[in-house]
């Protein structure tokens, strides 16, 4: 899992290096790749993979959640901070209804300027595919359980973002074994909680908060992107969706370009069972 400091450039990648007792520090500008040390295990299980790890533009840090030590079995149930400018790993005490157990290759995206962290899917401590999605409040460090999509959809190591009320994840595996993929894109509507089978424009989106998260069993890696950078990132979005819902079925007209696209839904997106 890489996650990127918008603000340096710098390139994180927990667990990467030094046999995953370290976090690798890239810097794509001098290609210069250092490394500072993971968190000790009084904050967080040691040699965790299959994590996810999200910058927050909110507390200009990284927080990290889930993944397992598939060695020893060991599942890492806290949220952890790193904050780049002091270098420093912290764990938090939080409320709400949490993942109960082991959760592993899951995804975890922004949401709302970096105010939410919004959580889907994965594997538990059984390899059994999860559906279940949780919004993380950073003011208040409480979880809220969103409503559950149909078991046939459950699925992990998908690629997932946010844009406007939408959660939109595609793609992931969708048995335990990881020997098939899902080719279905399905969207969780933030503001109704609910899974929907439509793709809500209620307002113009800023393509200067764009946050993507592609994982798989063997590597995660998340974007971050600002300004043209971030364009290109919606701009695929985009077309990878129209071209999943061609494949799948007829597309709804296009939107309006007129004032009225702030409250009308539009391309209906079909799931199907893997």
């Amino acid at each position: 899992m890489a996650v990127t400091d918008p603000n340096t450039g710098l390139v994180y990648v927990p667990s990467g290096s030094s046999n995953m007792s370290s976090m690798a520090v890239y810097n794509p500008a001098t290609t210069a790749l250092e490394s500072v040390d993971m968190p000790s295990s009084d904050i967080m299980e040691l040699n965790i993979q299959y994590y996810s790890a999200v910058w927050s533009t909110l507390r200009n840090s990284i927080f990290l959640y889930g993944g397992v030590n598939t060695k020893e079995s060991i599942n890492n149930l806290h949220v952890v901070e790193y904050q780049p400018s002091t270098s420093t790993w912290t764990r938090f005490n939080t409320t709400g209804s949490s993942p109960s157990g082991s959760i592993s290759s899951h995804c975890m995206v922004p949401a709302y300027d970096g105010t939410k962290m919004i959580l889907f899917g994965g594997k538990d401590k059984d390899s059994q595919l999860l559906g279940s999605i949780y919004i993380f409040d950073l003011a208040s460090m409480s979880w809220t359980k969103g409503a559950d999509i149909d078991p046939s959809q459950n699925r992990a190591s998908m690629a997932c973002t946010v844009a406007g009320d939408n959660f939109v994840a595609w793609g992931g595996s969708c048995n335990k074994n990881a020997t098939k993929d899902f080719e279905t894109t399905i969207i969780y509507n933030l503001k109704s909680q609910q899974w929907t089978d439509e793709f809500s424009i209620a307002s113009p989106y800023s393509a200067s908060r764009a946050y993507v998260q592609t994982s798989s069993d063997d590597i995660n890696v998340a974007a971050i992107g600002g300004g043209v950078g971030a364009a290109a990132v919606i701009f695929i979005i985009g077309a990878f969706v129209v071209s999943r819902i061609k494949s799948h079925r007829s597309i709804a007209p296009e939107p309006k370009t007129s004032a009225s696209v702030d409250t009308e839904k539009n391309k209906e997106v079909q799931p199907s069972v893997c």
